[in-house]
């Protein structure tokens, strides 16, 4: 027997061996470049956010500024300023500055989230209403004589 014949059997397993680790290592790396493009690609990024995240920016008279995949679960959206909070005269002791009643095509069993962005503080109460209806009660506190144009934004949370 020659020492060659000897150490061909072990050689052929450890280099297949070598070579499974290897195809590994370069499955390993092709995934994470896969992900790594799916991942910082905006179309990408902007579609899961949409899904994930939907929400929309509006005025104080209704009017939508930005949709960001909310509008879909929106029949209507009605926004009245008051001096008397209809649903409840009083939102824990304020009179409320405005009264936002949003109509969804979808029921929502948690209140979806609405911001008020503006300049002064704010206090807004959710109220459910029948079906498929949420009602906001906003009181806004401010030292100007007069609040400038602001915006709300409706988060629906999935």
């Amino acid at each position: 027997m020659k020492l060659i014949d000897i150490f061909k059997v072990p050689i052929s397993f450890v280099l297949a061996v070598f070579a499974i680790i290897g195809g590994l290592i370069v499955f390993d790396d092709y995934i994470d470049n896969q992900i790594d493009r799916k991942i910082n690609n905006l179309e990408y990024i902007e579609k899961i956010s949409l899904n994930i995240r939907p929400f929309l920016l509006f005025d104080h008279s209704g009017k939508i500024k930005y949709d960001h995949g909310a509008v879909q679960y929106i029949d209507s959206l009605i926004v009245k300023k008051t001096g008397i909070n209809k649903l409840n005269e009083h939102v824990d002791g304020f009179e409320p500055d405005f009264n936002v009643s949003v109509y969804f095509n979808t029921l929502f069993t948690t209140a979806p989230l609405l911001e008020y962005i503006g300049s002064s503080g704010s206090y807004i109460k959710p109220i459910q209403g029948e079906n498929k209806i949420w009602h906001y009660s906003i009181v806004i506190f401010t030292i100007l004589p007069e609040e400038p144009d602001f915006l709300l934004r409706l988060e629906i949370l999935k």
